[in-house]
């Protein structure tokens, strides 16, 4: 790739990045202290055995979803957010 062709790419990717507030997500981080933080979290935090200890918390957040869709099933967006 040409040297000009690479600093439009990152500066088109650099401008993205800040526009959509996407400097949080760890996948798009540069590697930085940050990124190094971020990651251990999330290593820690996706192991099985940590994996299992969410299941209770998703089957109480799926039963609330579901009775809000029962009571007002047009307001699908707002529920989800």
């Amino acid at each position: 790739m040409r040297c000009i062709s690479l600093a439009f790419s990152m500066l088109a990717w650099t401008l993205t990045r800040l526009r959509m507030k996407w400097n949080w997500l760890v996948a798009f981080a540069g590697y930085t202290e940050y990124w190094r933080h971020a990651r251990k979290l999330l290593d820690r935090g996706l192991r099985p055995r940590a994996i299992a200890a969410y299941h209770p918390l998703q089957r109480i957040k799926t039963r609330i979803l579901l009775s809000q869709l029962l009571e007002t099933p047009n307001e699908l967006e707002a529920q989800l957010e």
